[in-house]
């Protein structure tokens, strides 16, 4: 009975009413509060899906970052951008500006597509004004965007000297530019023959892949810097000295016709060579020759600023400051190398009178100055000339820069002796600098030592006859060790240096 009474329904019917007519009233809030907790689970997993998809896209963004850099790496482009800021570091703020306003530059500089060929004969300032030319677009970039690449060919570093090295780095400089996502793009299936379709560029990135050797064909190289332009906006590429490439006579011909190819703008400085000549000769030429009286204002500009800030010159009095700024000027012919040689030389003249009798008898060009500097060299004492001969010797082979310790190394090797013969070298490494003087230029920032001038190169080897005074002290070891230290490049005293 009692149990019976437990199982009975406990409610009354009017009661069981009211309970469900308060579900009913709660049903709505109920729902209501279920839609809001499912609200915020769905944002959660929304949060969730959103940061997970961000790290995915994240990881293939660093992924395909690091093949970018990869593949860019494996191009081994050289830098220039030391060179460069050395450059604009000679330059005077006040010269060079004359270019901006020339009519030839700025109708390439207006253009779509051009190439533009500066010409000049050796020690006119050539490099220097490129310098100029890559600051002014640099700077005008920021008002109209356009896409800088540049190259100076250098014979003092052998890696410059290259013409595949010229187009595989300023591909390169091309692709760190682009905001275009190019490596996804070449990662991507499409039909050849196609615009746009960066088949060249692929092809490249197999290479990679294949652990191939980097590329050296100029063809194939162009057929790259043709599909690199497409990829940036505005591109300009300068390269200086492009007859300092040792094989500049291969690259000229797939430089000619560049800029209507891949719809930049190209600008080349060199010296007149003939295939330059043959391969320019129909395309838009400045010539210094026919800017003669802006050269001459820069030069005396240069001229003014060394009588005042070099040391020497500017305890000079005023009419003998004149007389050389006029007697300089007289016979510089626009060339800015020739006038540091001359002042360099004043510069050691211990009396007035010395330096009006050197204003008196100036050499003609830098040939004859070059000439008359080693011979003084030879006059000056019996360890100067030697010193002088096989450092010069050495540079001139020298295929990377060398520091005054390692030039040092080198003249202390003799050939048939396992060891170094500290006898040759110098107690002083200054006076490896002291005996060269302005043949070579020492920076005591790297300690690096070169030649001071790509003429004084070409100039030291038009001099290389028995005959010349220098050349006495010519031993067979020296010629050795200047003509066959490529072979031993493994060893630390000949490494650095090339067959000249």
């Amino acid at each position: 009975m009692k149990m019976t009474s437990r199982l009975t329904w406990p409610f009354k019917e009017k009661e069981a009413g009211v309970i469900i007519d308060k579900l009913k009233h709660y049903c709505g809030e109920i729902a209501q509060i279920l839609a809001i907790d499912t609200w915020n689970t769905l944002k959660e997993v929304d949060r969730e899906v959103k940061e997970a998809d961000r790290g995915i896209k994240g990881l293939i963004a660093h992924e395909k970052a690091e093949e970018r850099r990869k593949l860019l790496e494996w191009m081994s482009p050289v830098s220039c951008t030391d060179k460069h800021a050395t450059c604009r570091g000679q330059r005077n703020p006040e010269t060079g500006r004359w270019i901006f306003q020339n009519d030839q530059f700025l109708a390439w500089n207006n253009s779509d597509h051009a190439l533009l060929w500066l010409n000049g004969q050796p020690g006119h300032g050539k490099t220097i004004l490129a310098s100029a030319i890559v600051d002014e677009i640099h700077d005008s970039g920021k008002a109209e965007p356009q896409t800088l690449a540049y190259f100076y060919c250098n014979f003092r570093d052998d890696r410059t000297t290259n013409a595949a090295a010229v187009l595989r780095s300023l591909i390169v400089q091309l692709l760190q530019q682009s905001k275009d996502n190019w490596i996804t793009r070449i990662g991507e299936r499409h039909e050849s023959n196609t615009e746009g379709n960066l088949d060249s560029l692929r092809n490249l990135w197999q290479q990679q892949r294949d652990a191939k050797p980097h590329p050296t064909d100029l063809g194939f190289l162009r057929e790259i810097l043709v599909e690199a332009s497409t990829l940036v906006h505005r591109p300009v590429l300068v390269i200086d000295a492009l007859d300092e490439c040792k094989d500049y006579s291969d690259l000229v011909g797939h430089l000619a016709n560049l800029a209507e190819d891949a719809r930049l703008r190209l600008f080349v400085t060199g010296r007149s060579e003939p295939e330059i000549q043959e391969a320019f000769h129909d395309l838009p030429t400045l010539s210094l020759k026919d800017s003669s009286e802006q050269m001459k204002a820069d030069i005396c500009t240069h001229i003014t600023e060394q009588l005042k800030n070099q040391k020497k010159l500017s305890r000079l009095s005023e009419p003998l400051k004149k007389t050389i700024l006029e007697k300089l000027l007289e016979k510089a012919e626009g060339m800015f190398r020739w006038v540091q040689c001359q002042l360099d030389v004043i510069m050691t003249c211990k009396r007035p009178d010395s330096i009006r009798k050197a204003l008196d008898d100036l050499p003609a060009g830098l040939y004859e100055t070059y000439d008359r500097i080693i011979h003084s060299i030879e006059e000056r004492g019996k360890d100067d000339g030697p010193i002088a001969q096989r450092c010069l010797l050495l540079l001139a082979g020298a295929f990377t820069p060398l520091t005054l310790d390692q030039l040092n190394e080198a003249m202390m090797i003799e050939i048939g002796r396992a060891t170094l013969d500290e006898d040759l070298g110098v107690m002083d490494t200054m006076d490896i600098v002291g005996a060269c003087g302005s043949l070579v230029t020492y920076n005591e920032k790297t300690g690096v030592v070169a030649l001071s001038h790509y003429s004084v190169k070409v100039s030291f080897v038009n001099l290389l006859h028995p005959a010349h005074p220098l050349m006495r002290y010519a031993t067979r070891n020296t010629w050795s060790v200047a003509l066959i230290a490529s072979s031993n490049r493994s060893q630390t005293c000949t490494h650095g240096f090339a067959s000249s």
